[in-house]
């Protein structure tokens, strides 16, 4: 009896982090700007090899800063606090940066492929 009430607290707990998670993504992708477009002097094109080893791009601007991408990650699947991002070449962990950083500060621009790894 007070197993089966454990594993239903426990169960409803998970449930409710899910909610949370789920409602925290939606938040998070309508506030995402739109992509730009291709051709423009001032975009940058960023490819995330995730850790099922598929590849997502998307293109920024330069001026956009380093949370906006961590934001286009959570609202993918995959939040901050579950994976680091690491630059390929040099290899720096871009989840250790100051969020406010611009991608073209981070010398993230013309282009870039960032690595998903579980924490």
């Amino acid at each position: 009896m007070i197993e089966d009430m454990e594993r239903r607290r426990i169960e409803q707990e998970r449930e409710e982090a899910e909610k949370q998670k789920e409602a925290h993504r939606l938040q998070v992708q309508s506030s995402l700007p739109d992509e730009p477009v291709e051709g423009d002097a001032f975009v940058t094109k960023i490819r995330f090899r995730l850790p099922t080893e598929k590849v997502i791009t998307r293109l920024f601007h330069v001026t956009t800063k380093l949370k906006v991408l961590f934001d286009y990650l959570v609202v993918q699947g995959y939040h901050q606090d579950d994976y680091k991002v690491l630059t390929s070449w040099p290899r720096r962990d871009l989840t250790e940066m100051d969020q406010e950083s611009t991608l073209q500060e981070l010398n993230l621009y013309p282009q870039e492929t960032v690595i998903l790894e579980e924490r």
